[in-house]
């Protein structure tokens, strides 16, 4: 958003929940970051440590949110995050988040959903037939 707004100030934009089948059973995909030592590091204790502090206190990891504009790992933070107009839809969908597998290369996965979005914004295709070539595309990748 920052640089989309810094390219574009006159531009209104601003960012909402994912569209939803059935709204009582929201569902939303997870994307996140796994933090770990280094293999070769030479304290793993100690580096553990900071990991588990940094995910696990909320004064860590609120700094850690503010820093990197990513939201709240911690369900104790979400109140905080809520009402933020960046950070409070991805903060609320924490919830109901949920994983899915990749495949072998989740790069190209991410690369056809990326396509698939534009192809139905600019309309170059219409919205099912985007969707089945994105699918079609990704179990290529399992």
């Amino acid at each position: 958003m920052p640089q989309l707004k810094a390219k574009a100030p006159g531009l209104d934009i601003g960012i909402a929940p994912m569209p939803q089948l059935d709204p009582i059973n929201e569902i939303n995909y997870a994307n996140y970051w796994v933090e770990t030592p280094l293999k070769k590091t030479k304290y793993p204790d100690v580096a553990w440590d900071f990991i588990l502090f940094a995910a696990g206190n909320e004064k860590a990891a609120s700094a850690y949110a503010d820093k990197t504009g990513r939201p709240p790992a911690l369900r104790s933070l979400i109140d905080k995050y809520k009402e933020d107009p960046e950070k409070g839809v991805f903060a609320l969908s924490a919830l109901t988040a949920q994983n899915w597998y990749h495949g072998k290369n989740p790069a190209a996965a991410e690369d056809i959903f990326k396509e698939m979005i534009n192809q139905v914004l600019d309309g170059t295709s219409p919205i099912q037939e985007a969707l089945n070539s994105a699918a079609q595309r990704v179990n290529q990748t399992f």
